[in-house]
């Protein structure tokens, strides 16, 4: 048989949080339920004479919009972090390719110049002396002279 629906009862549920502390059981009142029947909360979920069906598809869809709110603010933020490292690395790998590349073209310019000693020897006034007359003998050669018999375009016959 089917018990009857007793009407809300305010006296019923004080003095059962009443009862509750003087037993020493004050926990058992804490709750996030307000005072009062359920009927009462102003949603559909506890209303058996509703379909509460929307209400709590409505609520739940708000519920996974928050938590997935949460969680996404900390992934982007993390993909940003990532990102700027990745271009940190990047600038910082191109940078050791460019420092890569000079001392690399040093090192050829060192060995091509016999360590750089061809280079330094110019500084000596009598290097330089050699050098010049080296240099000048070339250019005779290659512009022509009548001193230097086997220069260009005059060649004996």
């Amino acid at each position: 048989m089917a018990q009857r629906i007793q009407s809300y009862n305010p006296f019923a549920e004080e003095a059962l949080r009443l009862s509750e502390k003087v037993q020493g059981q004050d926990g058992m009142a804490r709750t996030s339920a307000p005072i009062g029947p359920n009927l009462q909360d102003g949603g559909g979920m506890s209303k058996p004479s509703v379909n509460a069906q929307p209400f709590n598809n409505l609520r739940l869809t708000q519920q996974n919009e928050n938590e997935n709110a949460k969680t996404r603010l900390p992934g982007a933020q993390a993909s940003a972090l990532g990102q700027a490292r990745k271009g940190i690395v990047e600038q910082s790998g191109a940078e050791y390719e460019a420092q890569k590349m000079m001392a690399d073209r040093v090192a050829t310019m060192l060995y091509a110049n016999d360590g750089g000693t061809a280079t330094f020897a110019l500084g000596i006034p009598e290097t330089q002396a050699i050098r010049t007359q080296h240099a000048a003998e070339q250019k005779a050669i290659a512009y022509g002279s009548a001193e230097l018999p086997f220069s260009s375009n005059n060649l004996p016959a």
